[in-house]
Parts: structure tokens; C-alpha cells; sequence
């Protein structure tokens, strides 16, 4: 990766990589998901598109997802293997919601035009995601308390304020797996 930005664009491709995955595996039966997965796949192709015009290589490791390195490695949630489908439904509520304000900080905060171009048309299919998982089910004070808590330690361990978008050491701790060592709830 070159810059804070292109590390923000991979963790977005690899994030929406990992709920495309995870629908397509355990969801893909139950045509509630169906309209979600395919817009999720469309996502990995925009972000994935929009690195292949900024960066030479592109990092697929999953373990970089906001699933996998903050909801699984801070938040302590196994996240592949939700079988439940309420409880699976309260971790994509909250990731799309994570999505929806990490991705509108980025176009206020992130100096690459092209990726803010790419999230922009993103945000309203998050948007749409978002509102088909607010029904009230056992799991979601849970995770909107985990959510919460995630981004406290994160804004505390990287006192970058809410810029931590350039904070090339929180990027590589993320990448290398590092993050869930430095940040606890």
C-alpha cells in the first residue's frame, strides 16, 4: 500500500469480500439476503476496481475486514461462524452502519478523489442494507454495545481524533493483524 488511502480503500474491498463471502455461504438460501449479496458483490468489484487504478498490489487477506480484525479480533465475536440468523443479522447491522460513517468521513476527511467517487455510490446501497436489519431481535443491544465499545478503544489507542484514516501505523496494524493486541474492551 502507498498511502493511508489506499489502505482505507483495501480494508473496504476486503470488508465487503467478507459479508459477500459469509451471505453467499450461509444466507444465499433465504431470499431476504439475496438483494443484499448481490449488491455486496458489486461493492468488491467497485473497490477492488478503484485499487487496481491506484495500486499495484491488492491485499486479500480477510483478516484486514472490519469483521475479522474489529468485531472477531478486538470485539471478540466469532463472526464466521454465526449460525443464527438474528445474530447474524444485529453484525451486519452494525457493519453497515460502521460502513455508512466510515465511508462518509472518508469523503469529508480522505484526499483520494477517485475512492470518494466510488464510496459516494456505495453509501446509498449501505444505506438500503442498513434499514433491512433494524427489527428488533435479541442480539442487537448486544452489538450495538460491542460496536461502540470497538471504536472507543480504537480512538483511544490512535489518538488521531476521528482522523485516524491517516495514521499509517493503525493501517498496518490492521493488515498485520496487530490491531486486536493494541486495542481491548
Amino acid at each position: 500500500m502507498n498511502t493511508a488511502d489506499d489502505f482505507f480503500m483495501n480494508h473496504a474491498f476486503v470488508s465487503e469480500l467478507w459479508l459477500f463471502n459469509a451471505l453467499k455461504q450461509n444466507w444465499s438460501h433465504k431470499e431476504e439476503w439475496h438483494k443484499q449479496m448481490l449488491d455486496e458483490k458489486k461493492h468488491c468489484a467497485m473497490t477492488r476496481g478503484a485499487l487496481k487504478k491506484n495500486v499495484s498490489t491488492i491485499d486479500y487477506n480477510l483478516d484486514a475486514s472490519v469483521e475479522k480484525a474489529m468485531y472477531e479480533g478486538i470485539g471478540k465475536i466469532d463472526v464466521d461462524n454465526i449460525t443464527d440468523e438474528d445474530e447474524f443479522s444485529a453484525l451486519a447491522y452494525v457493519v453497515e452502519r460502521r460502513a455508512i460513517l466510515l465511508y462518509k468521513r472518508y469523503l469529508k476527511y480522505g484526499s483520494n478523489d477517485y475512492y470518494k467517487k466510488v464510496l459516494s455510490k456505495i453509501i446509498a446501497d449501505e444505506e438500503d442494507h442498513k434499514d433491512t436489519h433494524t427489527s428488533d431481535n435479541p442480539y442487537m443491544k448486544k452489538y450495538k454495545e460491542i460496536d461502540s465499545k470497538i471504536w472507543k478503544a480504537i480512538r483511544a489507542t490512535y489518538p488521531d481524533g476521528d482522523h485516524y484514516y491517516d495514521n499509517i501505523q493503525f493501517w498496518k496494524d490492521v493488515f498485520t493483524g496487530q490491531l486486536k493486541n493494541k486495542c481491548s474492551i
